[in-house]
């Protein structure tokens, strides 16, 4: 418990979270850090991540001083787990330590994240709190890293920014994928090959699965690919889609969260394979439809179903419960309300 202390948010480079930061300064009177590191892009290679991370580590105590004898702590990404070092070596002083948003998406991470939390945390430690952003995640998580299901938060992952202007686009005659991580574009061209369905896939370099099969394969020309795209430009794909196509290669926490808050915000129809992530932004034949096997009868059964003039109606009715469902759960009020009582309970 804070016992009146300061709390502060620590951004790792300007206006990151601004829209956590903002709600947790004025609603619960929490300060903000600002490393002022340098945001990296949305597609990062290993490499950038890596370079970010250490700039992290050099920032954090450059600006120690400046969140130290705090009662609670909150930073993101990987920055968290060198507080954690920095608290068992008794540097860093704080009642409360969060992991705002924890995203592992390789499932050779989850060891090596399990043996470093290992040597920091005791059984019965209650000090160190990992926010995610979706209720599956505290139970993968839990067993991924042996910490008691305690040890998490939830806080949906939804619309941030109070001030984004959302419209509905247009219903284009081409069907889209997006994104990076655990994305299985590959699975995806190779079911798309040499249908009748028109697809773009906004990929990244840093997909070197699909890198190398578009290398090596002669596309069909329904299947249109493009990389690093810009995230205006991305949206754009996204808004005038005729729906959204999301094949996931693991069940392993968060991943294209994003793309599927968009996708409900435009009204846009969802056709993903079922991931636990996924699950809690799309229920089959609710407000999207699940692909439960990423074979070619199941591809083929959707893009019928999709393609049959019976059934406009009951898709006009998917799309409707999804913006609903985003209102209702994903909204900024829905989650800063959310945010706001998770956090209270550790202010005293």
């Amino acid at each position: 418990m804070s016992n009146n202390k300061r709390n502060v948010f620590i951004s790792t480079y300007d206006n990151e979270w601004k829209g956590v930061a903002d709600v947790l300064c004025k609603r619960l009177s929490f300060n903000v850090v600002d490393l002022h590191g340098k945001e990296y892009g949305n597609f990062p290679t290993r490499r950038v991540l890596l370079k970010k991370e250490w700039e992290n580590v050099k920032n954090l105590h450059k600006y120690l001083r400046k969140f130290n004898h705090s009662g609670i702590v909150i930073c993101s990404n990987y920055a968290a787990l060198y507080l954690l070092f920095l608290r068992k070596m008794r540097i860093l002083k704080c009642d409360t330590l969060i992991w705002f948003g924890v995203y592992v998406h390789n499932p050779k991470m989850f060891s090596i994240i399990k043996r470093y939390l290992k040597v920091f945390i005791k059984k019965g430690d209650d000090f160190f709190k990992i926010v995610v952003f979706s209720k599956p995640e505290i139970k993968l998580y839990s067993n991924a890293f042996s910490l008691p299901k305690d040890n998490f938060l939830y806080i949906p992952y939804g619309e941030w920014n109070q001030d984004r202007v959302i419209q509905r686009g247009e219903m284009g005659d081409y069907f889209f994928s997006g994104g990076y991580a655990n994305r299985d574009f590959v699975t995806l061209a190779r079911l798309f090959q040499n249908k009748s369905w028109k697809l773009f896939i906004a990929a990244s370099k840093a997909n070197e699965d699909f890198v190398k099969y578009y290398n090596t394969t002669e596309l069909s020309k329904n299947i249109t690919v493009m990389w690093d795209i810009p995230v205006d430009e991305f949206n754009l794909l996204l808004q005038n889609c005729r729906a959204l196509i999301l094949l996931m290669k693991y069940n392993t926490g968060a991943s294209g969260q994003v793309v599927l808050l968009h996708a409900l915000q435009y009204g846009k129809l969802i056709v993903a394979s079922y991931t636990d992530v996924v699950d809690e932004y799309i229920r089959n034949d609710e407000t999207g439809i699940v692909i439960n096997e990423k074979t070619d009868e199941s591809i083929t059964t959707a893009m019928n179903w999709l393609n049959d003039s019976k059934n406009v109606d009951t898709i006009e009715t998917i799309t409707e419960n999804g913006y609903q469902h985003y209102l209702d759960k994903f909204s900024y009020d829905a989650i800063s309300n959310c945010l706001v009582k998770v956090i209270s309970e550790y202010i005293q």
